[in-house]
């Protein structure tokens, strides 16, 4: 898959509902291998592509409990809405830590720095 076809990808991802990402009717962020290296600033593109990773992430991890499997479909919204935000946050200060970095690992080869002078060279988006 091309970065442009992975963007157009990315981007019908961002416009569907929860609905839609939890019963996989809409476009799925390729399942890639996460780089958590950090090996460049964050920019918009890698943070977008984290943040579709981070979705198909949760939903596979959260389908792997049959618990989950048997909610109705607005108490898995519900658990999607209300989980996401640690899960995601979780996952990228765990590696962050097991990397010894000195700023946020997002997964995709890229880090939020946590020096100030280190972040004005991220996009201001």
């Amino acid at each position: 898959m091309t970065r442009a076809d992975e963007d157009e990808l990315i981007s019908r991802m961002l416009d569907s509902t929860v609905k839609q990402l939890i019963e996989k009717t809409c476009p799925q962020c390729p399942r890639f291998r996460r780089n958590w290296k950090p090996t460049e600033f964050l920019d918009t593109y890698n943070f977008r592509r984290s943040w579709a990773r981070d979705v198909v992430h949760m939903l596979d991890w959260a389908n792997h409990f049959p618990a989950f499997k048997k909610l109705s479909a607005e108490d898995k919204e519900k658990v999607f809405i209300g989980r996401f935000t640690q899960f995601s946050l979780f996952t990228k200060c765990y590696r962050t830590y097991r990397e010894s970095c000195s700023g946020l690992l997002l997964g995709c080869g890229n880090v939020f720095p946590y020096e100030r002078d280190a972040r004005v060279k991220i996009e201001d988006e």
